[in-house]
């Protein structure tokens, strides 16, 4: 991971040169390597067929050159090197480490390219990053309008993008202290209604933590019957299984990271019903007992990796959601709409 340091509290935009600035480590200007990778891969898919040879093999470089061809968008094609396949993995990670609101808008562009030319490396994790931090920057309505406007991608919207999207609602209720069940009716009908791949077991963890926030925002409802459907499909869920403990135990940062999503889901739900009063907790006592061999694991990943904040709680306080008068907020599902019409 790019260590960089803390952005100034007045600055409100960085260019990418001055982005480079802030990095601390010796790879300082190797850190937007991988986004230039990614929007080469999309650009090597946007070069027609017959051209490629051209464009991608070194002896013809000075017959391209010769012919002075420009592309769709008016710019000069000239020899380029064969991308290669980029790491998503390190992609994710070139998100994550977004100082400021405009590098994260510039990645729209490059998303967008990736939907149109390559749907398939546009998987749930990079999506999931963006609307994280898009959350972080205070922009989230934005991020989730524009996921949405990605034709290709949610024809596959699947539910771990569900999940995500449950999970930043769940901080804005706690910050917000919302206590209307109708709040998660109306913001998860529509990315429910985009996921045609069934509900997991973690959407189910996230959206009844979702139900017991509520509750523990307002009681003037009885909450074994609002969970009542979600506690009942949760009978067989057996647990999050670990194939091999020690083996992952030898690569704990790396492991550590391949589970965020399941560990983001579960540490919510507990906290959740830590949220509760006693007497309602009682009731979820099956479900953390089976959420514990999963829970113990990831903790010694997280000691042995020497993180030291849990990612849920790293989350919640980068996540600005402040309490406030309850304002109207821009149509989520228009965009949707819009993007499935077209």
């Amino acid at each position: 991971m790019f260590l960089r340091q803390q952005v100034p509290k007045n600055l409100k935009s960085l260019t990418r040169t001055n982005c480079l600035l802030f990095h601390t480590s010796s790879k300082a200007l190797s850190f937007y390597a991988i986004k230039d990778q990614v929007d080469e891969f999309a650009y090597y898919h946007e070069v027609n067929k017959k051209l490629k040879p051209l464009v991608y093999r070194s002896k013809n470089a000075e017959t391209l050159t010769s012919l002075n061809l420009v592309d769709a968008k008016g710019r000069t094609i000239e020899p380029r090197k064969y991308p290669g396949f980029p790491s998503k993995d390190k992609f994710v990670t070139f998100i994550d480490n977004l100082l400021v609101a405009d590098e994260l808008r510039s990645l729209e562009s490059t998303f967008k390219d990736l939907d149109r030319l390559v749907p398939d490396y546009l998987v749930p994790s990079l999506v999931n990053a963006y609307l994280y931090k898009s959350a972080e920057f205070g922009e989230f309505y934005k991020g989730l309008d524009f996921v949405y406007s990605l034709r290709n991608y949610i024809k596959n919207f699947s539910s771990r993008n569900v999940d995500c999207i449950s999970l930043i609602r769940y901080i804005q209720i706690s910050k917000q202290e919302i206590s209307d069940l109708k709040f998660i009716e109306s913001k998860l009908s529509f990315p429910n209604k985009l996921n045609k791949k069934g509900i997991s077991d973690l959407t189910k963890l996230i959206q009844l933590s979702l139900i017991n926030k509520i509750y523990s925002n307002n009681s003037n409802f009885e909450l074994n019957k609002i969970n009542s459907e979600l506690m009942e499909s949760l009978k067989t869920f057996e647990g999050i299984k670990v194939k091999d403990e020690k083996l992952e135990l030898t690569e704990p940062l790396k492991n550590y990271k391949r589970w965020s999503h399941a560990i983001l889901i579960t540490e919510a739900f507990k906290d959740s019903v830590n949220s509760l009063p006693s007497e309602e907790q009682k009731q979820y006592t099956e479900l953390l007992d089976k959420i514990q061999p999963f829970a113990k694991h990831t903790a010694e990943l997280q000691k042995a990796a020497n993180i030291e904040e849990s990612l849920f709680k790293k989350l919640y306080a980068k996540t600005p959601f402040e309490k406030k008068e309850p304002v109207v907020e821009a149509s989520e599902e228009p965009a949707a709409d819009a993007a499935e019409e077209k």
